[in-house]
């Protein structure tokens, strides 16, 4: 249950001082009563009501250090709102009769409750009861914006009678979902606005009287070293005791230390720690330490005016001065977080976050209980009616910080019991990752981006990605059988403020024998490259295809001093626009470039004098870094001729509704390098395909969904073709003709039998022809980010983008996907042929074993630097 839900409690049970007030008042009109008589009754009903609504089973500290009983606060704003509902039905309602007006309004209210139970009883179509609740909800903002509206009018008379009557109608409505909130547990009726705007203005009133005040008076908290256990083998941890806090009050705690054996009830916190400034104060046995404005909202949030609540948050109960206390500790967090009682994730700043909830549940019913067809519709329609639906609010809620952030992995993989709190309002996280795999697989996905929502954005493309990995990760609950270096790919889109963390974060995940060894244990005084050539020296040997598929030096690199055998994980969050490696498609139908021949593969080290040693990330007294030489097995088989484009298909996301510039650069980008396929291709081709058939699935890496891609794709690429040079036409002779007609007839010179767009229109199949050039646009992201190439043999390749003409295409024996090399002259052993790692590749032709039949080819060994 969320805590601090006092003032909701409070809300609820001043409904019913409300219709104690009007039967009071309605009772009068049956009985004569004396008008004094009636103002005394008035007098000691107020009183009487504020004793019978406080709850005398805890007491709690007021201001003055006394002990007051909570229901007394509780009891006051009962009564007190109760009086004030009571006031405006008899101010504005004068001619009804007070307890009819709280009978109406609870006999819809029981009304509306039947009709939803009813509705879901009998598993009606979910879109139908979020219609209902849309309404009510839009009916409450339209309300508000009236009164808004109202008070801009200047004319005295004309704007108190617009206040009167839609303040007066809106105050209704809130009492009424109010009603329902006391006759019946419906989540719907929890009031965030209300809680949240309290919640906020406590938190700057309690910020600008005590705050500065007592953080310059009183003295800094200095964390202590964990008491070690008496066996010396139980681990130990500090946990924050949050004392029940005062109204308007700083946040007090104390910190405690406790064995991880121990059954001890807490809450572990899982959040981003957002601003780096702490600058805000809580006060621990008395002393202050500085925490960020997101640590401060969510232990505020989470602590109670009645009990104290224990808590795990790694910004406090690690002490982030010492290095040696968080090595240690970190070693710790898969325990922490699976021996908590419930691990509260915070996702802070989630707009409309009941209309997040809403969406999530709904669409969560639906895939559950309905059908495929039902499914498909609802996120056609959800996402074309964006704007009321709130589908937009979902989607950027999935670009929340904490989706992207690679700690957050094990804290809700190894959680026993998680909540997601979305700006205070409760989401299942049973929905949220459930909603994420629909949305990711067939056809859910492609209904998706057929619609005619507006572009979702890359942070929440990759957020619906990672919430749908831990939510795989955490069903299967299986982690002693997961490897370290399939979790590094799976998650290396993820990020870190520490480069190092890329690896550190991940370690909760595995089997804990594992991760005590040497070469993986945390140590702050390793650098990062040293860490990456360690991890990739132990790796490659078990999960070569895993490692390499993500090393090379043709990608923008962080640190351009490893060795180009080892990833660089700390840029691969930035590039991950290229969503899917060419060896982890191979979920589908795996590629066998090299027809299942055994690695051979060794390691060795050499001083590098002409190389520096990396000042940048070594701390001092580090030793110098050494070249890392990789030796392994295999032979080239062709070269790099012809070097196209960069396929920028970055904007896949955001449809046609990109910048100008932009969408031209993705069809220029496309056009180009089709025309380097058709004039620098083998001819017929080694498959026995037409080149623009090859030139398509080349793109793709021949797979959607299958292997081979179905055919249907290529009719698909063709219709994108089409539509975005016309959409580019339009939208340049709108703006004022920045792009002249005569580059696109330039770049479009090959005749293809797809019909014009003034043919799609006259046979009424544009809308068609639109959902099947969104089909390749979803389908294309193979390429994303590489370069399209043509080999001296006449091969179509896909390389990384910095890719040059004498590149060598090579196939590696016991891989499964052939790769571009890099000759270094002069450089390596004496007998065996030096390179650089460029990257993967997929050769068209060569992707099962074709390589490994070429009789001229000689197998040697390569020393890869």
């Amino acid at each position: 249950m969320v805590r601090n839900i006092e003032i909701e409690r409070a809300l609820r049970r001043g409904v019913w001082c409300w219709g104690f007030f009007c039967l009071v008042s309605s009772a009068k009109s049956w009985i004569w009563i004396p008008a004094g008589s009636m103002a005394m009754v008035g007098l000691f009903v107020l009183p009487l009501f504020f004793l019978l609504a406080q709850s005398p089973r805890s007491t709690t500290t007021g201001l003055a250090g006394r002990e007051v009983a909570p229901g007394l606060l509780l009891g006051a704003l009962s009564s007190s709102y109760g009086f004030i509902m009571y006031g405006v039905t008899m101010l504005v309602l004068r001619r009804w009769d007070p307890l009819l007006v709280f009978a109406i309004v609870c006999g819809l209210v029981e009304m509306y409750s039947f009709s939803i139970y009813l509705l879901e009883r009998l598993q009606v179509n979910s879109r139908v009861i979020f219609g209902v609740m849309q309404k009510i909800e839009c009916l409450s903002t339209r309300l508000r914006g009236y009164i808004s509206a109202a008070s801009q009018v200047q004319n005295p008379f004309v704007r108190i009678s617009m206040i009167l009557v839609c303040g007066t109608t809106f105050a209704l409505l809130l009492s009424s979902l109010l009603v329902l909130s006391t006759l019946s547990d419906f989540r719907r009726t929890a009031l965030p606005w209300v809680r949240l705007r309290v919640r906020e203005y406590r938190l700057k009133l309690r910020k600008q009287t005590f705050g500065l005040l007592w953080k310059e008076c009183c003295p800094k908290y200095q964390h202590l070293p964990i008491e070690p256990n008496p066996d010396g083998k139980t681990p130990r941890i500090r946990l924050l005791r949050m004392l029940p806090r005062r109204p308007f009050g700083r946040t007090r705690c104390q910190l405690i230390d406790a064995d991880l054996k121990d059954d001890v009830g807490y809450q572990a916190i899982s959040y981003t720690w957002g601003e780096a400034n702490r600058t805000d104060a809580i006060y621990i046995d008395g002393k202050v330490l500085n925490v960020t404005p997101t640590v401060s909202a969510v232990l505020y949030h989470l602590s109670s005016y009645w009990s104290s609540q224990l808590v795990w948050i790694d910004s406090i109960c690690i002490d982030q001065d010492d290095d040696g206390d968080k090595d240690s500790q970190i070693r710790l967090m898969r325990e922490v977080y699976h021996k908590a009682d419930k691990v509260v994730v915070w996702l802070d700043n989630v707009q409309e976050p009941w209309k997040v909830r809403t969406m999530l549940a709904g669409i969560w019913h639906e895939y559950m209980y309905g059908s495929t067809e039902s499914c498909v519709e609802m996120i056609r329609t959800y996402s074309e009616e964006w704007a009321e639906t709130g589908w937009m609010h979902l989607m950027n809620m999935f670009g929340h910080p904490w989706f992207l952030r690679v700690w957050v992995v094990q804290e809700i993989v190894m959680a026993s019991s998680a909540t997601v709190l979305a700006s205070g309002e409760p989401l299942v996280w049973d929905h949220i990752a459930t909603v994420a795999h629909m949305l990711f697989s067939p056809p859910f996905n492609l209904a998706m981006q057929q619609s005619g929502a507006p572009g979702v954005e890359d942070d929440s493309v990759r957020g619906l990605r990672h919430a749908n990995l831990m939510g795989t990760l955490r069903n299967e609950r299986d982690v002693y059988h997961r490897r370290l270096a399939m979790l590094l790919g799976d998650f290396s889109g993820f990020e870190s403020s520490k480069d190092v963390d890329r690896l550190y974060g991940l370690l909760g995940l595995l089997q804990p024998d594992f991760v005590a060894q040497e070469w993986l244990r945390p140590n702050s005084s390793r650098s990062p490259e040293h860490l990456y050539t360690d991890v990739a020296r132990n790796l490659i040997p078990t999960d070569c295809n895993d490692i390499l598929s993500f090393a090379g030096i043709g990608y923008e690199l962080k640190m351009p001093n490893l060795p180009s055998w080892a990833p660089d994980w700390s840029s691969l969050g930035a590039r991950y626009s290229r969503p899917h490696h060419l060896f982890k498609m191979q979920h589908v139908a795996r590629y066998s470039a090299s027809a299942g021949s055994r690695l051979d593969v060794s390691f060795s080290t050499q001083p590098a004098p002409t190389r520096q040693a990396q000042a940048s990330y070594s701390p001092p007294g580090s030793q110098q870094l050494m070249t890392s030489i990789m030796t392994i097995q295999g032979h080239c088989f062709d070269e790099i001729c012809h070097v196209g484009p960069i396929l920028k298909y970055g904007a896949h996301n955001r449809g046609e509704g990109g910048p100008l510039g932009e969408i031209f650069e993705v069809y220029v980008s496309h056009m180009r390098a089709r025309k380097l396929a058709i004039q620098h291709a083998r001819q017929p081709y080694p498959t026995g395909q037409p080149l623009y058939e090859v030139f398509w699935r080349c793109l793709l890496g021949d797979m959607q969904f299958e292997r081979p891609a179905p055919s249907e794709v290529g009719l698909a690429c063709q219709y994108w073709e089409r539509l975005t040079a016309w959409a580019v036409w339009q939208r340049s002779r709108e703006q004022g003709g920045q792009i002249d007609a005569q580059q696109l007839e330039e770049l479009d010179n090959e005749t293809n039998n797809i019909p014009s767009v003034e043919e799609i229109f006259a046979l009424g199949r544009f809308e068609d022809g639109l959902r099947m050039s969104l089909t390749w646009n979803s389908a294309r992201l193979c390429c994303v980010g590489r370069s399209f190439c043509v080999t001296r043999n006449g091969y179509m390749v896909l390389v990384p983008p910095k890719t040059a003409v004498g590149d060598l295409v090579c196939v590696f024996y016991g891989l499964e996907i052939p790769f571009i090399i890099r000759p270094r002259p002069g450089e390596g052993g004496a007998e065996n042929r030096s390179v650089s790692l460029v990257g993967e590749a997929y050769v068209h032709g060569m992707m099962d074993g074709e390589a490994m039949d070429i009789p001229s080819t000689v197998a040697e060994h390569f020393d890869v630097i």
